[in-house]
């Protein structure tokens, strides 16, 4: 997962899940309330803020992770990492 914070905003993206979570730390400091569908700009803002932090700081020999297979994705729901 990579992640990406700017003032009370927080953005997680989970590749390998096809998840996307934002949170407002100010109001929701336990990250209960995923504000993703409802905040499509601020997400598009840190997405973008974060493409670019990747970008800058990757390895051009570095390999992407493999794709999770259905079994560890199902070994991994079970257990609460991924939904």
């Amino acid at each position: 997962k990579f992640g990406v914070r700017a003032g009370d905003w927080k953005l997680i993206e989970g590749p390998e899940e096809q998840s996307l979570e934002l949170f407002d730390l100010a109001t929701d400091p336990g990250e209960l309330q995923n504000r993703a569908p409802t905040e499509p700009e601020r997400v598009r803002d840190l997405r973008l803020l974060l493409s670019e932090w990747r970008r800058d700081h990757s390895s051009p020999d570095a390999e992407a992770p493999p794709a999770l297979s259905d079994t560890d994705r199902a070994r991994l729901e079970a257990l609460g990492y991924v939904e």
